[in-house]
């Protein structure tokens, strides 16, 4: 995995592959600890701990993914020790997720910038039908 950070500073980003809006590598929900194999197989999971330990090892305060659908755009996890980024809102037209872009000023002050996704196209309504006005 290519780990990304200005000299000196304590941030960093993770880059994974192509995005899999049903992909069940990642973070692992409810407390989980450490390494397994995805639901699916084709994939690991990791917990909290294995985050807190990567951070700890590499003196960081952040570990930035990518490239997994999430509902808002980005999620924490751990704590808000790693954040998971998104940005295409609707993906594929399949989903009414938003995008979001992460921001990092000089001071390390993260923002995220929220790409809302777009209004589903409502199907036209029939016209109504109106029965000819006798003369």
């Amino acid at each position: 995995m290519p780990v990304a950070a200005p000299g000196g500073r304590r941030a960093t980003a993770a880059r994974r592959g192509a995005a899999r809006p049903r992909d069940d590598a990642g973070p692992r929900r409810r407390h989980a600890r450490g390494w397994a194999e995805s639901e699916r197989g084709v994939s690991y999971t990791f917990g909290e701990d294995v985050v807190a330990k990567f951070l700890e090892a590499h003196d960081l305060d952040l570990l930035v993914r990518a490239h997994q659908v999430v509902e808002d755009g980005y999620e924490f996890f751990a704590n808000r020790m790693l954040v998971t980024l998104f940005s295409a809102p609707n993906y594929c037209g399949e989903f009414d997720n938003a995008g979001a872009v992460m921001a990092v000023d000089d001071t390390l002050m993260c923002s995220f910038h929220i790409l809302q996704p777009a209004a589903k196209p409502q199907p036209p309504r029939p016209l109504a039908s109106r029965a000819p006005t006798p003369r």
